[in-house]
């Protein structure tokens, strides 16, 4: 009996809420990312974002419901000699850096290793916040938490050289190439919280220009080992948070919105 009662609770309140909640904007825009506060050695981090949100009004309140999501592209530094050695790229540590060495040992040999470090980002965000209404320019402050799924990337742009002396014709030859070599990417999930404040200007009766910042943190969960949804299974959190290397970012938010 109390297992039915608790169904039909949980119906009622679904379909209150389901005629309650309504549409009300689809925005796109775009984001520059810059990283307040790094660890495990990053200094800094910038970059570009594209973000697309879905808002959502309450009743005939001013609190409204947001789900955002986008993709981020940001580069940390340094990348330097020690960030090789710090990856732990198995392939450099064990054979390649030795290889490079006993290589231009020899005169005809030369090199150029220029590191790169980068970190794509996939957002999916929930945020809660309230509207204040100036006519045609509108005011929303607003908090959420989500999950970022990311993947930090680090290669090697290496330029070589060779020399051919002593050619038949008397001449030295030099040939010149370059590629990148990948490092094993490392990849995970890690929680955040933010806050936000947008202002959007009515332009049109259905388009509105946004624009606005967000501050996000990414807390210290090392200690967890593993998140389970159901199947869902977030494993080795505690590495994902070691991975991640920020803990603050602030976004400057700009892009168009189209109103319901």
């Amino acid at each position: 009996m109390r297992a039915k009662f608790v169904i039909l609770a949980i119906f009622f309140i679904s379909h209150q809420l389901y005629n309650q909640i309504k549409i009300e904007s689809i925005t796109l825009g775009s984001d520059f990312i810059y990283g307040v506060r790094g660890i495990n050695y990053v200094t800094k981090a910038s970059g570009f974002g594209f973000w697309g949100d879905l808002k959502f009004g309450v009743g005939s309140s001013n609190w409204k419901i947001v789900f955002v999501s986008g993709y981020e592209d940001m580069k940390l530094e340094p990348s330097d000699s020690m960030t090789i050695e710090r990856w732990n790229w198995d392939y450099w540590r064990i054979w390649y850096r030795s290889h490079i060495k006993s290589l231009i040992a020899d005169s005809n040999y030369a090199v150029k290793l220029n590191p790169e470090q980068r970190l794509y980002v996939l957002p999916v965000k929930f945020q809660v916040g309230r509207d204040f209404d100036f006519g045609r320019l509108k005011f929303l402050v607003g908090v959420g938490a989500g999950f970022l799924f990311y993947e930090r990337a680090f290669w090697l742009n290496e330029t070589w050289w060779k020399k051919f002396p002593n050619l038949p014709e008397g001449e030295t030859y030099v040939f010149q190439y370059s590629f990148k070599n990948n490092a094993p990417s490392k990849k995970g999930t890690i929680l955040n919280f933010g806050v936000k404040i947008d202002a959007s200007y009515k332009i049109t009766k259905i388009a509105s220009l946004v624009f606005g910042f967000e501050f996000e943190h990414y807390p210290s969960v090392n200690k967890i080992k593993k998140v389970e949804f159901g199947k869902i299974t977030l494993g080795e959190i505690g590495e994902s948070y070691k991975n991640f290397v920020l803990r603050d970012v602030l976004k400057f938010r700009f892009g168009f919105s189209f109103n319901y």
